[in-house]
């Protein structure tokens, strides 16, 4: 497993942000598992998750031992360093990239015209909505206040609306918020495409994501 190391991820973060993952979606909270964490998520395409901050030999047991399809391994490696390392059952997904930032938020984007914002707070946080002119929905993100961490989840934009800036204007948004709610760390998972946008509001890498599951 050398050449890991590079990008080591904080396990405390990313327990926090699992705690965070979790109270988003409304499933039971993290339980340890050796160095790591499980969640009985319970979901059509997905049974359950095991989260790591590094793969760790329990890690690799999980991938020996686990046969039962939708349940996900996922851990803060290189994908292509250890995409092959798993046996041939499992399919390895692209890689992600935790992300975090500290401090003030970025001031606000302007949002085109026609289109509205709204805030609405949840039990566990808030969800940030743009609606276009016609009413339909455009993007939308949420946050959840996990112990002394905001963070974020599913941040979309709606194909016919990208680059319009909708997704910087719900993440300003949310992270003013975030702000005015005494938090002032932020994480999210993002995605090979979601990254620029993140980076030009001040986010940072953390580490490499990689998860593996096997397929019905």
């Amino acid at each position: 497993m050398a050449g890991l190391g590079a990008q080591i991820a904080d396990p405390e973060l990313i327990a926090t942000w699992l705690k965070g993952w979790a109270l988003a979606h409304e499933v039971p909270l993290p339980a340890p598992c050796g160095n790591g964490w499980h969640v009985e998520v319970g979901l059509p395409d997905q049974k359950a998750r095991y989260v790591f901050a590094a793969p760790e030999p329990a890690f690799w047991q999980l991938a020996e031992t686990i046969t039962e399809p939708l349940v996900y391994l996922k851990v803060c490696a290189p994908h292509d360093e250890i995409k092959n390392l798993f046996p041939s059952r499992w399919a390895t997904e692209q890689r992600g990239f935790m992300m975090t930032r500290e401090g003030a938020p970025q001031p606000a984007r302007t949002l085109p015209d026609g289109y509205s914002v709204t805030l609405a707070e949840r039990s566990v946080g808030l969800t940030c909505t743009i609606l276009a002119e016609d009413g339909s929905h455009a993007a939308s993100g949420s946050l959840v206040l996990a112990d002394d961490m905001a963070v974020y989840d599913r941040i979309r934009t709606e194909d016919k609306h990208r680059r319009k800036g909708l997704g910087s204007v719900i993440m300003t948004t949310l992270q003013q918020a975030a702000h005015d709610r005494g938090r002032r760390r932020d994480m999210l998972c993002a995605s090979h495409m979601g990254r620029p946008l993140y980076e030009t509001l001040g986010w940072q890498v953390h580490s490499l994501y990689t998860s593996a599951v096997i397929l019905p």
